[in-house]
């Protein structure tokens, strides 16, 4: 099973090349505070309290391999959420120096970090690092293919409940090559939603987000085909990054800010429809989608050979 780390912690390998750390089916490491952990089970949402004092996780120079996200700290195993299939960061900080993270997963019904997810508020940093094969892989909702960055609901007595500060997260002469977010339903429970595939490498949602000198390549957001009874097939954004100012928890000012890197291939889809009368999915932002009001400045990037593609439609329909 995974990991749980409640203290600050490094953890220093020897090299990517030379240690690595399999999942084997569950996650990797869970960072928590160690006050929640100790008081509620990991699925209850935490109390501002016992986010306070949340720890600080270095960890250099080793793989990150074949994790698998099936749930989500901090919120209900029924909600159906799935996040972080290498590495979830509950509200707190983590570091991320010389690491590569592959083949990680997260699955479920709504997805999002297959190999890192930055939830509640936390803080994550990423230098040197190299992200491949990682994937979302969500029936109604797979965003953020390699990392997703996010708020969460939090317990402040109140019904409503309350909502974290703006997660952060820089990113820094770092490589996302391969990674997908793709959405896998046809048409949710026999309905007219179509599942929606968001943020292939990165998703930046109600947060602040840096990101230089690193490569995005070959990453993909997928939408879900569409079934009989779909309006059409699924959506695809952001083919490496999506942004935006809402999430499942709240809205919050993002930002997203992106220098000297490179974009080349990265493919936003929309979900083709075999049924027929039913269109294809549309796709927006081949390299980079931002919606929702957020704020986003690129200087100094070079972008090749990106594509939004829209879905093939069905018998006598449209394509997206």
């Amino acid at each position: 099973g995974q990991v749980v780390i409640t203290d600050d912690l490094t953890i220093r390998g020897p090299g990517a090349a030379k240690l690595s750390i399999h999942g084997d089916g569950d996650r990797v490491f869970a960072v928590v505070p160690a006050r929640y952990a100790a008081e509620t089970d990991l699925f209850t949402k935490p109390t501002p309290e016992q986010l306070a004092a949340a720890p600080e996780v270095e960890i250099q120079k080793l793989t990150i391999a074949k994790g698998t996200a099936a749930n989500a700290p901090g919120l209900s195993l029924d909600s159906g959420f799935s996040f972080g299939g290498g590495i979830y960061n509950l509200g707190s900080t983590v570091h991320l120096d010389r690491v590569r993270m592959t083949a990680n997963t997260a699955v479920g019904a709504v997805t999002a970090g297959g190999a890192v997810g930055n939830e509640f508020g936390g803080t994550l940093t990423v230098s040197r690092s190299h992200f491949d094969q990682n994937a979302s892989a969500g029936a109604v909702i797979a965003v953020g293919g390699a990392i997703t960055s996010d708020l969460g609901g939090t317990d402040d007595g109140t019904e409503e409940g309350g909502v974290t500060q703006p997660p952060v997260v820089a990113v820094d002469r770092s490589s996302f090559v391969g990674n997908t977010a793709q959405a896998q339903l046809l048409g949710y429970l026999g309905g007219p939603f179509t599942g929606i595939g968001g943020g292939g490498a990165i998703l930046n949602v109600t947060g602040a987000m840096t990101i230089t000198r690193s490569h995005f390549d070959g990453n993909a957001a997928i939408g879900g085909p569409g079934g009989p009874d779909a309006i059409s097939g699924g959506a695809g954004f952001g083919g490496a990054i999506l942004s935006g100012d809402v999430s499942p928890f709240g809205a919050a000012e993002s930002s997203l800010v992106v220098s000297k890197s490179t974009f080349v291939a990265n493919t936003a889809t929309g979900g083709s429809s075999a049924a027929a009368d039913v269109p294809g999915g549309i796709a927006a932002g081949g390299a980079i989608s931002v919606g929702n009001g957020s704020d986003a400045k690129l200087k100094h990037n070079t972008f090749d050979s990106n594509a939004a593609i829209g879905g093939a439609g069905g018998l006598d329909a449209n394509g997206g």
